[in-house]
């Protein structure tokens, strides 16, 4: 394979990391919300070059704040019991 298609398939599957990639710059993706369908939210996060331990530290003080597996937890557990999983109504009865 080309590198040029290399590149472009890249592009197209991972578009916000090829920067990052070149400059090797660490960078890591969190879930921070969930969508009206219960979807994940992310962010990127990007630190400085050969400074992972930024990046870390930021993902515990989120995770911390904001835990996401209770927030999936919560989220399954109501898909069992309520009658129409992944609507609005139900994702704004979470507790988060």
């Amino acid at each position: 394979m080309a590198p040029r298609e290399v590149d472009d398939r890249q592009a197209q599957t991972f578009p916000f990391t090829p920067p990052f990639n070149m400059t090797n710059q660490p960078s890591l993706s969190l879930p921070l919300a969930q969508s009206s369908d219960g979807l994940p939210i992310g962010m990127m996060f990007t630190g400085r070059w050969a400074d992972e331990a930024t990046l870390y530290r930021l993902a515990g003080q989120l995770e911390q704040a904001k835990p996401w597996i209770q927030a999936q937890a919560a989220a399954l557990e109501l898909e069992q019991t309520v009658p129409l999983p992944g609507s609005a109504d139900i994702l704004s009865a979470l507790p988060f």
